[in-house]
C-alpha cells in the first residue's frame, strides 16, 4: 500500500485489539505512516484524531499488509468494583494487601512437585535442551480433586506448549550454522513462579486507579519492568525473559474447574484469558539477561486480562484481603497455600482461636504429591506447617501435633493452629473491610444495577469525584493499625 495513499485517505472505523489480535485495514482506510521499524501510527477519522494508536511492524510494511494493533483504546474508566479493589495503607504509601477470591486461589492449579513435571516441578523451568531423538517429550495433564466449602471439586490442568531460544553450557544463545538461533517447542506447566508473578501482578491491580475494564473484561496494564521492580523488593528476583515466560506459560496453559455432582464448570480458560506484549525488534538480539532488561523494551506496555472466575469475582465485589508481605516472606509454596487455608477457614467463622486440619488434607487439597511412605511425608508436612510459626511471619503462636497409627503404622497427622492475636486482629478487619463494601455498594450502585442478591449485574462506572469519595468513606470507616503491629490482613486505606 503505497504512502501516499496511507496519508490521504481518512480512517472511518475503530478495532479492538483486545478482541481481534490482528485485523487487516480494508482498502480504503489508511492512517499517516511514518516508515521504519515497529513506528506508532494515530488513526484519525475526517481529520480528527480518534485516540486509537496502532503499531505496525516492519514484516508487515514489507509485505505490504498493514496489520494494526491498538495500544490503547477507550475504556469504561474507574468502576466502583475497581475503586473497592485498591489498597493503599494513607500513612506509609505502602501496599500491605493482595485480594483473594476464595475457591480460585485454594484450587491447587500450580505444579510444584508432581512425578508427572519429570523433575520434580521443574520441568518447566529447566534449561537444558531437550533431546531431539526423544519421541515422546510432550507432558501429560494433571488431574487432581480438592474440597472446599464441604464441596468436591475436580481440576485440570493442560500444560503450556511455549517456544524458548536454546543457551548452550556457556550460556550463551545457541546458533545453527547459517547462524539462526536455535528454538525448541517444549510444554510447561505453570509452577512457583507464576505463581509469585500471578500475586505481584494481583497487586499492581489493587494500586490506586490501576484496574480497568475493556468491553466487560478487567484488564491490568503495566510494563515488565514494573514487575521486575517490584519482584525484585521482596527477593523473587527474575530476569526479564523469564517474567515473559511466565506471563506465556500462564496465558497459554488451560485450567480447568468443575464441581462435582452437578457437572458445573466454573473455568476453562488459561490463568490469564489474555496477554498483550509489546514487542520491539531489539528483544530478539543475541543478548544477555542483564541487557535485556536495560533496554527500553522492558519498559514497553503490557496487558493482561483476567479469567472468567477472577473477572466475575470482581464484578460481584467477592473477595477478601490477605497478607502481600506475609506472602511473599514465605518460601516454601505449599506453606503460602496453607497460609492462604488458614485465612479463609478463619474469615468464615473469625471467633475461631483454633484451626485444625490433618496431613491427608494439606496432600490433597494443597496438590501435594504423596511419597510411598507415609511416615517420611508427615515429616515434609511437619516442616510445611511450622513455617508459618516462623518469627518473620508470626502467622501462628502455636501448633499442636497428634499422630494417627494403625497399629505401628503412621496414617494420619492431625494439626491444630493456633493463630497469633495480630493474625486474629486483622482477619477481622478483612472481614470489616468486606462489610464497608457491602455498604459503598448500596451507596453508589443504583438498584436497577444489582441482582436479587444485592451483587452488581455489571461493572458500574463512576467519576473521578465519587470515586474519591468512596476512598475518604473507607478511610474513616475502617480502623487503622496499630503501630508495630505486622500488616497480615491490612484494611483499605
Amino acid at each position: 500500500m503505497p504512502a501516499s495513499r496511507l496519508a490521504n485517505a481518512p480512517v472511518t472505523y475503530g478495532l479492538c485489539a483486545r478482541c481481534l489480535p490482528e485485523a487487516r485495514l480494508p482498502p480504503t482506510a489508511s492512517a499517516p505512516v511514518t516508515y521504519g521499524p515497529a513506528r506508532d501510527v494515530v488513526a484519525l477519522d475526517g481529520g480528527r484524531d480518534i485516540g486509537l494508536v496502532f503499531r505496525i511492524s516492519e514484516r508487515h510494511q514489507m509485505s505490504g499488509q498493514i496489520v494494526v494493533k491498538q495500544r490503547r483504546m477507550e475504556t469504561q474508566g474507574q468502576t466502583v468494583q475497581g475503586t473497592l479493589f485498591e489498597h493503599i495503607d494513607a500513612t506509609t504509601g505502602r501496599r500491605h494487601s493482595v485480594n483473594m477470591v476464595s475457591l480460585y486461589d485454594l484450587a491447587p492449579k500450580y505444579i510444584f512437585d508432581s512425578p508427572e513435571s519429570k523433575a520434580n516441578g521443574q520441568a518447566a523451568h529447566s534449561l537444558e535442551p531437550r533431546d531431539p531423538a526423544a519421541q515422546d517429550d510432550r507432558l501429560p495433564m494433571i488431574h487432581r480433586q480438592f474440597s472446599f466449602a464441604d464441596q468436591i471439586y475436580h481440576l485440570t490442568v493442560v500444560p503450556a506448549r511455549i517456544q524458548r531460544r536454546v543457551k548452550g553450557k556457556d550460556g550463551r544463545f545457541v546458533r545453527d550454522a547459517s547462524g539462526v538461533q536455535v528454538v525448541e517447542e517444549i510444554d510447561a506447566y505453570p509452577g512457583e513462579r507464576e505463581q509469585i508473578i500471578e500475586d505481584v501482578i494481583r497487586k499492581l491491580a489493587s494500586d490506586p486507579a490501576r484496574l480497568s475494564v475493556d468491553n466487560g473484561e478487567a484488564i491490568l496494564r503495566f510494563s515488565l519492568y514494573e514487575v521486575w521492580q517490584e519482584l525484585r523488593s521482596v527477593r523473587h528476583t527474575l530476569s526479564i525473559p523469564e517474567i515473559k515466560e511466565a506471563l506465556m506459560i500462564m496465558r497459554r496453559c488451560t485450567v480447568q474447574i468443575e464441581r462435582r455432582g452437578r457437572r458445573k464448570v466454573m473455568m476453562d480458560s488459561g490463568i490469564f484469558a489474555g496477554l498483550g506484549l509489546r514487542q520491539r525488534p531489539s528483544e530478539t538480539d543475541d543478548t544477555d539477561d542483564s541487557s535485556i532488561l536495560d533496554d527500553e523494551s522492558s519498559d514497553a506496555e503490557t496487558f493482561v486480562q483476567f479469567n472468567m472466575m477472577l473477572r466475575e469475582a470482581i464484578r460481584r465485589v467477592d473477595w477478601h484481603s490477605i497478607s502481600y508481605e506475609a506472602l511473599m516472606k514465605i518460601r516454601n509454596p505449599f506453606s503460602r497455600w496453607l497460609f492462604k487455608r488458614i485465612a479463609e477457614t478463619l474469615r468464615q467463622d473469625p471467633s475461631q482461636s483454633v484451626v485444625s486440619i490433618t496431613a491427608r488434607d494439606i496432600i490433597r487439597d494443597s496438590g501435594m504429591s504423596e511419597w510411598s511412605r507415609f511416615r517420611d511425608m508427615r515429616l515434609r508436612i511437619h516442616d510445611v506447617v511450622k513455617a508459618l510459626a516462623d518469627t518473620q511471619i508470626g502467622a501462628l503462636d502455636r501448633i499442636e501435633i497428634e499422630e494417627i497409627k494403625e497399629g505401628r503404622k503412621y496414617v494420619d497427622v492431625e494439626y491444630n493452629l493456633y493463630p497469633s492475636q495480630s493474625f486474629l486482629d486483622q482477619i477481622r478487619r478483612a472481614v470489616a473491610e468486606r462489610a464497608v463494601n457491602e455498604r459503598e455498594l448500596t451507596l453508589v450502585v443504583n438498584n436497577d444495577d444489582l441482582d436479587e442478591s444485592g451483587r452488581p449485574k455489571r461493572f458500574v462506572p463512576v467519576t473521578p469525584e465519587v470515586a474519591n469519595q468512596s476512598r475518604r468513606r473507607r478511610r474513616a470507616a475502617l480502623p487503622k493499625g496499630g503501630d508495630g503491629q505486622m500488616p497480615l490482613l491490612d484494611i483499605v486505606k
